[in-house]
């Protein structure tokens, strides 16, 4: 899968981020001064910027994994059965868009300078490639404040009353507070992956969020699975 993996990365989550992020948001934040931390310390304004725009980053991916609607897009992310680094970008266009859009509001109500906007991105790229590194890395403490490499395994646990935690992309502060955290110390994850069926090819991976439930069902009564 590593093709498909690079393709994800580069065409989905690379282009589209890319160009909705910077268009976008440059054309609407970087003459705005009006906001309520655009005089801020740069400093003040990172950390504000990773705690408010993680908040929409919380909830879309939440309701990724708690809508089956949302969740045959997510699918192609979590499909993996090893995390490395270069499934980290694997999502979906649609995916990624949706959490751009879920970060968005933040910066645009807050007046966050696009400095600010471009540290905030430097830190989540940083904490993304870590935490699918497929290296055993005891966090301790940190794992009470950050996404770590441990906790994002859990999330991809194969088992859904597991993997359905640790949304946090940067920080887990909302997961603490809305009661989605997760871990287990000393212990790993058995089996990642998910129960879906998701086609190898790229384009495939591409198309059939499109034709889910088709797909699922046409694949259930192929290989004799209950339906």
């Amino acid at each position: 899968q590593v093709f498909q993996d690079l393709g994800h990365t580069v065409l989905n989550t690379g282009i589209v981020q890319l160009l909705i992020v910077t268009l976008a948001a440059r054309g609407l934040l970087d003459h705005r001064s009006s906001g309520f931390l655009s005089t801020a310390p740069m400093p003040v304004q990172v950390i504000c910027g990773l705690v408010g725009s993680e908040f929409g980053l919380y909830w879309a991916h939440r309701l990724k994994h708690e809508w089956p609607s949302l969740w045959r897009f997510h699918a192609v992310h979590h499909s993996v059965r090893k995390l490395w680094l270069v499934n980290t970008g694997r999502f979906h266009f649609v995916d990624s868009l949706l959490a751009v859009a879920a970060s968005l509001p933040f910066f645009l109500l807050s007046g966050i300078s696009m400095d600010a906007i471009i540290w905030v991105s430097a830190i989540t790229a940083y904490i993304g490639i870590l935490t699918h590194c497929n290296v055993a890395m005891d966090c301790g403490v940190l794992s009470y404040v950050f996404n770590t490499p441990t906790l994002h395994r859990w999330h991809h646990s194969r088992d859904s009353v597991i993997g359905n935690s640790n949304y946090g992309e940067n920080l887990v502060l909302w997961d603490m507070l809305l009661g989605t955290y997760f871990n287990r110390p000393g212990e790993d994850v058995d089996v990642i992956g998910i129960n879906d069926h998701m086609p190898s090819g790229f384009m495939q991976q591409l198309a059939v969020p499109f034709v889910w439930r088709r797909h699922q069902a046409a694949h259930r009564s192929a290989s004799g699975e209950p339906g």
